[in-house]
Order: structure tokens, then C-alpha cells, then sequence
């Protein structure tokens, strides 16, 4: 790279590529960023519900205390005091039969934190306590071996004795929120990783995290902000047909317009096969990018419910052996009501059932069984309803996928890769997204420090 401040081109304007774009910034790195889209934020935006006038979020998104990439961009935008940290982990559970029962931490050090949580579990027995405790043990000492990787969640639990209780009250649920996939088809290894890193990290990490306002406000909306303070060129509804690739150097990418957008490095922070889509022919073909589209997508469907009373006396509850996953209530989540009513979102992980359902069905299905796991919700009155569908909420997690996550280098020149599908390590998460965003940012200050 020149002597002077070189010049990034990041396509996309998600968690990662704004990670990237405004740690580049902060640097005095001239970045122009492309978004495809009228409104900045990727899969983790907001829209204003034309019926009821109420700003929701594409899908409701729950943050962890470990997410120390994720809380680095939003201090850096001056939005981290906008998301709510748990003292220490605690989450509601309801059972279709509307049993509850609560996963609880006391303030104790790790692992003991966690040892105690899961004692105090009101829907395990002791058996099934102690044999939870020794899934927690195999990840601290396996989470980073690559056989891990090779086989499902499921077959993990059963080799480790896990009933069928409890992978129905605690491991199917962890598994289901975290990595966006069925037990049965998730790798392991990304599940110990989030016993580890999440569960078992010390102070606040287990803890969850909520957004006391919509995701647009939360991160886009600054993000852009703060870009524009520091002169980046943001250019949205500019999809990107194609990256430029000349002498086995990428030198940009081509705008709707068919011009060429010029850079001396470019961040591709899309989708994998997006990627592989944007990449010329004789690139495409070649590893690593030739197994992208094997990564595949996974939906998220969330249904928003506007309701004459409160059904929830907690901001969030998680469902237990029901088709739901999760309920939030709007007013106690972001601290203020909903014009509409009382507005609780549903969600639901690895969707593949309900994103193939018409939207009436998915009311219909979802609000009989929350009416079934709920008795407040019984006697409510739904004034109004809303269903979306994130077909490709997350890259579709499978064992073996490893070898094909690669980044934040390629082995095109100037073509650096961002995205919570890269090799963070991580599972789907915003915090793998941020994660990956800034180390491409990481790769391309190196590159540019002997020069600059």
C-alpha cells in the first residue's frame, strides 16, 4: 500500500462490515462503504410497522456478557450504555404444560457459578444434574479439539449420557438459541465453545444482554454517524454485481451502475455465497471459495403479537419442549410500551418448519402454544399480528464445516473476507460478526503500518 492512508472498499453494512469500516476510520483509513440496502444494519435492522406505527426489529436479537468484540463497536459508536447486562445469568422457563422454573447463577466465581445454576435447576433431577456437570467438564477440556467438530451435538450429549429431560430443559434450547440449528445436525464443537466462553467465563460473561432500543438505533444509525464524522463515504441502495479481480489482485468492486469502485483493499462482509456469487468464474472455482455455497443458511421466524394486557411478568421467557423458543415483552425489554397494545415477540431457531408455513398458520401455531404454556395468555385478545421470516438469518452450522470457514486473508491480493460465517471460531452470533470485522480491520492497519 501507498505512504498515505490507504483506501478500503467494505461491501456490505452489517455488524461486520461496520465493525470494520469504523475501526478503519478511527485510523484515518479513507473507507467507502457499499450497502445494498436502503438502511444500514444487514440482518440485524428495524422497520416501522405500517398498522400500529411501532419500530420492530428484523428478529429479536439476545446479547452475552462475552461479547467484548461486540461492546468494543458499540463504545466505539457511543452506544454501548444502550444494551442492558444481566448482574448474573438468569433465565425463565415455561414448560408447554406451563410449568416453570428458572436457570439462576449465583455471584460466584467460575465454574462454580454455573456448578450451582444448574444444581438449583428445578426441572432436572439429581441424576441428570450431575451428568449436566460432566458435559461441562468434557467441553473445558475438549472445546478446542478438532474431532469435536466431526460429530453432532447430539451424538455428544448421548456419549456423555444426557437424558432425554435434559437435553429437552437445558442442551436442545442452548443449542437451538446459540448456533441456530437442531441438535441433531450442529457440530459439537461450537456448542463447547459456548460453554466455555460463555458459560464458564468469569465475571459477567455467562450473563444475557438485551437492547433497550431497536437494532437500528442501537447500532446502524450511530454507526453511520460516526462514519460520516470521520469523512467515510457511505453509499447505501448500492448493491454490488461483482468484485474486480486483475493479475490475481482484487482492485474493487462493481456498483449497480456498472462503474468500477476502486480500492486498494477490499472487505467483502456478505454472506458466504454471496461471496462466491460476486467472485469471477475462474476465482470462484478455486479453494477456498469453491466450497462456499456448502455453508448453506439457516431462518429465524419471529411472530410480534399485539395484545390487549401483559402476559409476562419477565422481560423474556425461554419455552420448554414446545415449538416456540422465546417470548419478549416489549415494555419491560426497551422500558417503554408499544402503541399498538402490549406487544410480546415470539422467536423461533432453525425455522425450517415454519419459514415453509403461510403466515396465517404461523399465527395460528404459535399463539395456541403460548396460550398453552402461558395461562395468562388464555383470557388475552390479539388486536394485532405480525409474522417475519429471516430465511438466512445465520449460515446453516453442520460438523465438518470448519474446513470450509476461512479468513480474514485470502489468497486473492487485496480481497479480505468478514462475516460471522468466517473462521472466527465462533458460532453465528453478532459477536463472531464484530469479531470478524475487526480483524480484517487488524490485517489491513498491519499491512499498511511499514508504509504509513
Amino acid at each position: 500500500m501507498s505512504a498515505k492512508a490507504p483506501s478500503v472498499l467494505v461491501v456490505g453494512g452489517g455488524f461486520a462490515g461496520l465493525a470494520c469500516a469504523t475501526r478503519l476510520a478511527d485510523e484515518g483509513v479513507a473507507v467507502t462503504l457499499l450497502e445494498g440496502r436502503g438502511a444500514l444494519g444487514g440482518r440485524a435492522q428495524s422497520f416501522v410497522h405500517a398498522a400500529t406505527g411501532d419500530e420492530l426489529d428484523t428478529g429479536q436479537h439476545v446479547f452475552m456478557g462475552c461479547y467484548l468484540e461486540t461492546f468494543e463497536y458499540l463504545e466505539r459508536i457511543g452506544a454501548r450504555r444502550l444494551v442492558r447486562v444481566q448482574d448474573a445469568l438468569e433465565v425463565a422457563l415455561v414448560t408447554k404444560e406451563g410449568r416453570r422454573a428458572k436457570l439462576a447463577a449465583p455471584g460466584l466465581p467460575a465454574p462454580f457459578h454455573l456448578a450451582v445454576a444448574l444444581l438449583r435447576h428445578g426441572m432436572l433431577t439429581l441424576p441428570e444434574k450431575l451428568a449436566c456437570l460432566r458435559v461441562v467438564g468434557d467441553a473445558r477440556v475438549r472445546w478446542d479439539d478438532e474431532a469435536l467438530d466431526g460429530v453432532t451435538v447430539a451424538q455428544w450429549l448421548e456419549s456423555l449420557g444426557q437424558s432425554r429431560n435434559a437435553r429437552d430443559v437445558l442442551w436442545d434450547p442452548l443449542c437451538l438459541a446459540t448456533l441456530n440449528t437442531s441438535p441433531e445436525d450442529a457440530p459439537a464443537s461450537l456448542l463447547a465453545v459456548v460453554i466455555v466462553k460463555g458459560l464458564l467465563g468469569k465475571g459477567q460473561a455467562s450473563s444475557l444482554a438485551l437492547s433497550t432500543v431497536s437494532l437500528s438505533r442501537l447500532h446502524a444509525e450511530p454507526a453511520l454517524a460516526h462514519l460520516e464524522r470521520r469523512g467515510a463515504r457511505v453509499l447505501l441502495n448500492e448493491p454490488v454485481s461483482a468484485l474486480v479481480v486483475e493479475g490475481g489482485r482484487c482492485i474493487g468492486a462493481l456498483r449497480r451502475d456498472g462503474s468500477l469502485e476502486r480500492a486498494e483493499a477490499v472487505v467483502s462482509a456478505v454472506p458466504g455465497p454471496m461471496l462466491h456469487r460476486l467472485l469471477p468464474e475462474d476465482v470462484r472455482a478455486r479453494p477456498p471459495f469453491a466450497t462456499l455455497p456448502q455453508l448453506g443458511r439457516s431462518p429465524i421466524v419471529s411472530l410480534h403479537l399485539w395484545l390487549d394486557r401483559p402476559v409476562l411478568d419477565v422481560a423474556f421467557v425461554g419455552f420448554v419442549g414446545t415449538r416456540l423458543h422465546w417470548a419478549f415483552d416489549r415494555a419491560r425489554v426497551w422500558g417503554s410500551p408499544a402503541r399498538g397494545g402490549h406487544l410480546v415477540s415470539l422467536v423461533v431457531s432453525g425455522a425450517e418448519e415454519f419459514a415453509a408455513m403461510e403466515r396465517e398458520q404461523v399465527f395460528t401455531t404459535c399463539w395456541a402454544e403460548m396460550q398453552a404454556a402461558l395461562p395468562e395468555a388464555r383470557a388475552a385478545r390479539v388486536i394485532e399480528w405480525t409474522v417475519v421470516k429471516e430465511k438466512e438469518a445465520t449460515f446453516l452450522v453442520r460438523p465438518g464445516q470448519a474446513r470450509l470457514r476461512f479468513g480474514p486473508t485470502t489468497p486473492v491480493e487485496g480481497l479480505l473476507v468478514a462475516g460471522d460465517w468466517t473462521a472466527t471460531g465462533l458460532p453465528a452470533t453478532i459477536e463472531g460478526a464484530c469479531a470478524s470485522g475487526h480483524a480484517a480491520a487488524r490485517e489491513i492497519l498491519r499491512a499498511a503500518a511499514p508504509a504509513r
